[in-house]
């Protein structure tokens, strides 16, 4: 009911100019850096929650990376978390499960937090007797012993094109939608 200009981040609406990070490159990249350079088939994967559709989209490219590479899936191999580090319990039962995971890809860099003091819990060096990769690039993964793989998903590119399309939207009045590429941090 206002006339102001709107602009939408991370989700479309129609007749508004949107900028959001195409997700799917850089959790293909994650997932097939796992296979092809490291030679993991059994790899685990910590997702958001069901309705999340950030979450569907990073399994659903774990799934298709999988099916590519002859992988077969295995549903006992994914657990749900929801995007915070709280994810030890989850993680646990994952490895419970799973004590032969050569890997696990967290949909998320906070959910690998927990991740990492689970592992770590169970006596496994990270790196050495699994790996792990994450998604976001946020500043924990620098921090992590060892520091995450991980999906850099441009954030802070994001505010820079949400600020030049808001101009834009103001001086032309025209609309676009603006997407950024993801992309994987070794």
């Amino acid at each position: 009911n206002f006339d102001i200009p709107i602009i939408t981040i991370e989700i479309e609406i129609p007749g508004y100019p949107c900028v959001y990070t195409e997700g799917k490159t850089g959790m293909r990249q994650a997932i097939e850096h796992l296979i092809k350079e490291h030679n993991k088939t059994k790899i685990g994967f910590v997702s958001g929650r069901k309705e999340n559709a950030d979450a569907k989209e990073r399994l659903e490219t774990y799934k298709q990376v999988l099916k590519e590479n002859n992988i077969p899936y295995d549903g006992n191999k994914v657990v749900y978390g929801d995007f915070s580090e709280f994810t030890e319990n989850i993680v646990h039962d994952l490895l419970d499960r799973n004590p032969d995971l050569e890997a696990i890809a967290f949909a998320n860099d906070q959910m690998a937090i927990g991740g990492y003091t689970a592992i770590k819990a169970r006596g496994l060096e990270i790196g050495k007797d699994i790996l792990v990769v994450g998604y976001d690039n946020s500043p924990a993964s620098i921090v992590l012993e060892p520091m995450l793989t991980t999906v850099h998903n441009q954030i802070m590119d994001m505010g820079y094109h949400s600020v030049y399309e808001a101009i834009n939207l103001i001086n032309t009045g025209s609309t676009s939608i603006s997407v950024l590429n993801s992309s994987l941090i070794v």
